[in-house]
């Protein structure tokens, strides 16, 4: 089990790192040691895009959903000024003070986060907006203030500044010893972070082709 914690303290220390390649070490230590079925889902969390370009699949959360579901379980309507800040803020903030909480408060488990957005993002229909804001409420109730502000950030598609294919590549690299131009081949073969991560961990990434459109997975 990975704690989604651990997601969300490594990407605020990369968010508060100047240097490229600290903050591809800082991600590279975190990947490195995943047992491989944790390996994908948490690339894809990473770098804020829970599933491949393939998939069609959207979350349908926009600010005023995530700021509702906010206002909800922290009891209070934010202020113009917290309005006007980042989203990630906001949620931390309220989350903090947040007047609802679950019963037995425990670490969220990173798959559990992965699946959820997922299952957001498989609502359709009537009734669907209510679906999503219910599962929504369910994360950030069991999420400390530093997970809920990445939780908001991820339904948003909002990722840490700077974090982005290149910066995600060269910590792949890092991680499984894998030359950086290698990993950008395969994901310019391949536009999933997650499966190409999980071919440079499995020592698979040197006979990549291009990809089907529509590779499963």
């Amino acid at each position: 089990m990975l704690p989604y914690l651990e997601i969300a303290r490594a990407l605020e220390a990369v968010s508060r790192e100047e240097r490229r390649g600290a903050k591809a070490e800082r991600l590279a230590a975190l990947i490195k040691p995943l047992p491989a079925e944790m390996l994908r889902p948490t690339v894809r969390l990473i770098s804020g895009r829970p599933w491949p370009p393939w998939e069609p699949r959207e979350l349908g959360i926009g600010p005023e959903t995530l700021d509702a579901v906010l206002e909800e379980i922290s009891g209070r309507v934010p202020s113009s000024e917290e309005r006007a800040a980042d989203p990630g803020d906001r949620a931390e903030r309220m989350v903090r003070g947040r007047s609802q909480r679950t019963l037995a408060p425990s670490t969220m488990d990173s798959l559990h986060v992965y699946e959820s957005l997922r299952q957001i993002s498989a609502q359709r229909g009537p009734g669907s907006l209510s679906r999503r804001r219910a599962i929504l409420k369910g994360l950030l109730l069991a999420a400390s203030p530093l997970e809920a502000k990445y939780l908001a950030r991820a339904v948003l598609g909002r990722t840490t500044a700077g974090l982005g294919p290149s910066l995600i590549s060269a910590a792949i690299g890092k991680a499984f010893d894998v030359d950086y131009s290698l990993v950008k081949r395969a994901y310019s073969y391949l536009p999933d972070l997650g499966m190409v991560a999980l071919n440079a961990r499995q020592g698979e990434i040197y006979n990549m082709r291009l990809a089907p459109s529509n590779p499963r997975g």
